[in-house]
């Protein structure tokens, strides 16, 4: 991530004659609908060359934006980057150095953000095309397109795998996977010039050496070429519109999140200016030289914190267009469109999991596939925790290209550094390669308990109290839920597998009967063919079955219904709660007691009461005469709510109908949101008294242990005050007594 962004603009020769002539930095908002194409008249005339018959392979950025988000307004501003000054209005029958010559500053768009459930940042970034006009153009389609975004700060390092720059030196991998969460891939292209004022006007140096990018235009097919109707290949045709991709962001810092993207592009040019309209095009040789997709999973995974060798199987797969193909010494051969110039294969996959074990581990050979979208290379690392280590490992894949370390033209991907003369001076690109940070869950992680670690489940999710509930897992193995593909069956009966939904959390989900209900979640992999993984949970929706079932198998701090003021209690060896929860149609207040192993044992205590009993606050008295559980709540009397207690023994037993008494039931008037206190042989409660237009805090006392109450007439917070609300109280004895 080191030169952030310079790269950029201009100096790579990129894919089109871009379309965007201004040399200023205009703010580019969603609204701007010009296309800024170039119209036949207006393209500078390109020189035959010596050879029009030469064709040229090449990579390189048709884009360049700095970006910055406002933390409060989560406002995007944009601003093209480049500076055209460094590269000089030179000509040339190269399309490289044609198009390094006005960037498209409208190619790139940010159609929205927003935040999601888990405050990451939702971040719409669209591209298009630069020229729209496929009739007069054919010739500047490119390929395998991909938006790198280089973030500040916050590294990883993986220092057994290694990244070349284009100086000729390696060092070991730098990268920040925390910033986005479904990222594609990761490369060090146009890394090391971000901070090269020639092509980034006010760039900055920025830690790291891999940025993470997101892939537009993929087409798989591979059927033949068709210039004047483009499919296949990942191909970005001439008039493709804008192409929608969302980035999930961790987190905005205080001071706004600044950062860029590079929008770079592989091509192929066998037409010179004026034969334009007969362009021959070489695939998978016009593709880009490095894999462009990978896809993992896990299998086997036997994985464990206290085991030394335990094992698990990360399954990896490459697609690689250029794999299977072959060479062509006659190449470009008009009679062979798919051959190569030279062997673009993938020589070899590194794994590293530094968590997990300290070696690097190397594939030179895939146990099976052709690097083609139908059948990907597939390789096979069997991971052992040499470490012990108790949680998730993090781990970084590199596949390598066989050009891997070449220089130009075998790399065709020169960066230009000089605008003066012909050609241009240039440094090359080395790194071939393709990084993939991947995760290898732990299934006896201390915290995970069910799902064999692939995901957690927020478990008040699974308690529906009023007949519904939306689910949210955390799918730790692919943050971004991109990577994999997530389903819902609602209902589901353990055969067979209907799709009611998708995303993360579920849509929300309305039971109409009491009871248990299973939800089926289905993780499928991209790969070929997909792997699949369906998790079936359990959802209790109010009623018998969730008082009974239910509340006996979950702690009770799971239970769905919020609490007010003192809902729990402590003694020497148990642990006492009080919640609510619904039964059939009304919502009862519950008490559980535990134990210091945290077994729990749990009772009704309003099952007498025939409308809605809630926010109950618990004191327990451990000891002398007045030893006993108190508990008080609100309840609904036909037009307000009104306070009861009820009182039972130490042990919770005897906490029976008669034992609940009335402390304040006036008419029309609501009494809320109790909390309660023992000192010196009586109770004291605190509530809420609503009576015309505001809400007070008043008390009561018992002298007897809630046998009887009194309620003070004057209001604690003080008459006329307005609005006060949900007390809460606390006392501390006098040193010495």
């Amino acid at each position: 991530m080191r030169a952030l962004l310079a790269i950029v603009a201009i100096c790579i020769f990129s894919i089109f004659l871009f379309s965007c002539s201004n040399v200023g930095n205009p703010i580019i908002s969603e609204n701007d609908s010009g296309n800024n194409s170039f119209e036949e008249g207006e393209s500078p005339l390109v020189s035959d060359g010596d050879n029009p018959l030469l064709v040229s392979r090449n990579g390189g950025v048709f884009g360049l934006w700095h970006v910055f988000i406002d933390p409060e307004t989560l406002t995007p501003e944009i601003l093209p980057s480049r500076n055209a000054q460094a590269i000089g209005n030179i000509f040339d029958a190269d399309l490289s150095q044609f198009l390094t010559v006005a960037p498209c500053a409208n190619c790139l768009r940010i159609g929205s953000v927003s935040l999601d459930e888990i405050s990451r940042i939702n971040l719409e970034v669209l591209i298009k095309h630069p020229f729209g006009d496929l009739a007069s153009r054919p010739d500047l389609h490119g390929f395998d397109v991909r938006a790198i975004f280089i973030f500040p700060g916050n590294e990883s390092t993986w220092d057994e795998i290694k990244v070349l720059q284009p100086g000729g030196f390696e060092s070991g991998a730098l990268l920040s996977p925390i910033y986005m969460q479904n990222a594609d891939g990761f490369t060090s292209h146009y890394d090391s010039l971000v901070s090269d004022e020639r092509y980034f006007i006010s760039g900055s140096d920025v830690e790291g050496n891999l940025n993470p990018f997101l892939r537009y235009f993929d087409n798989y097919n591979t059927d033949p070429f068709d210039p004047m109707s483009p499919t296949g290949h990942n191909v970005m045709a001439v008039g493709s519109g804008f192409k929608s991709r969302t980035a999930v962001l961790t987190h905005i810092p205080d001071l706004g999140l600044d950062f860029y993207i590079v929008a770079d592009v592989a091509y192929g040019q066998s037409a010179t200016f004026e034969n334009r309209q007969n362009p021959e095009y070489y695939l998978p040789a016009f593709n880009r030289t490095e894999a462009w997709r990978v896809e993992y999973w896990i299998e086997n995974n036997n994985l464990s914190g206290t085991n030394a060798n335990s094992t698990a199987d990360v399954v990896v797969q490459v697609f690689d267009w250029q794999h299977s193909a072959s060479i062509d010494a006659a190449y470009p051969d008009p009679a062979n469109k798919s051959g190569l110039p030279e062997s673009s294969k993938v020589s070899q996959v590194e794994l590293y999991i530094p968590n997990l074990q300290n070696t690097l581990m190397t594939k030179t050979f895939p146990e099976s596939g052709d690097g083609s979208p139908q059948n990907p290379l597939q390789y096979r690392f069997t991971v052992k925790n040499e470490n012990l280590y108790l949680y998730n490992g993090l781990g970084l894949l590199a596949i390598r290209d066989e050009l891997h370390g070449q220089a130009s033209p075998s790399g065709r991907m020169p960066i230009p550094v000089n605008a003066a003369g012909f050609p241009y001076e240039t440094v090359d690109i080395l790194d071939y390669s393709l990084y993939v940070p991947i995760w290898v869950n732990m299934p006896d992680h201390p915290y995970m308990v069910n799902y064999n670690a692939e995901l957690f489940i927020d478990p008040k999710r699974q308690f529906a109290e009023y007949g519904g509930t939306s689910i949210r897992g955390h799918f730790f193995m692919d943050e971004g839920q991109t990577k994999f593909q997530y389903k819902w069956d609602y209902n589901y009966d353990g055969i067979t597998f209907d799709i009611d939904g998708s995303g993360n959390p579920t849509e929300y989900i309305p039971y109409a009967n009491p009871g248990r209900h299973d939800v089926g979640m289905r993780v499928r992999t991209n790969s070929k063919p997909a792997q699949e993984y369906i998790y079936t949970i359990p959802v209790y929706v109010g009623g018998e079955e969730f008082r009974k079932t239910m509340l006996p198998e979950f702690d009770p701090i799971y239970s769905p219904s919020p609490t007010r003021g003192h809902s729990v209690a402590m003694t020497s060896d148990k642990y006492y709660i009080v919640y609510e929860a619904f039964i059939g149609n009304d919502r009862e207040v519950f008490l559980a007691i535990g134990d210091r192993m945290g077994n729990f044992t749990h009772q009704i205590l309003t099952d007498s009461i025939a409308d809605d009993c809630l926010e109950p606050s618990i004191c327990v008295v451990e000891e002398g005469g007045d030893q006993g559980v108190y508990v008080l709540f609100s309840s609904w009397a036909s037009f307000d709510y009104d306070l009861h207690s009820i009182y039972g023994n130490y042990d919770g037993t005897n906490m029976i109908p008669s034992h609940i008494k009335t402390i304040a039931d006036d008419p029309l008037t609501d009494e809320r949101h109790p909390a309660v206190i023992y000192v010196d042989g009586a109770l004291y409660v605190y509530f809420n008294h609503f009576l015309g237009l505001n809400y007070d805090i008043k008390v009561a006392s018992s002298g007897n242990m809630g046998i009887s109450w009194t309620v003070d007439p004057d209001n604690v917070s003080g008459n006329n005050i307005e609005w006060q609300m949900n007390p809460t109280v606390s006392y501390s004895e006098p040193r010495g007594k």
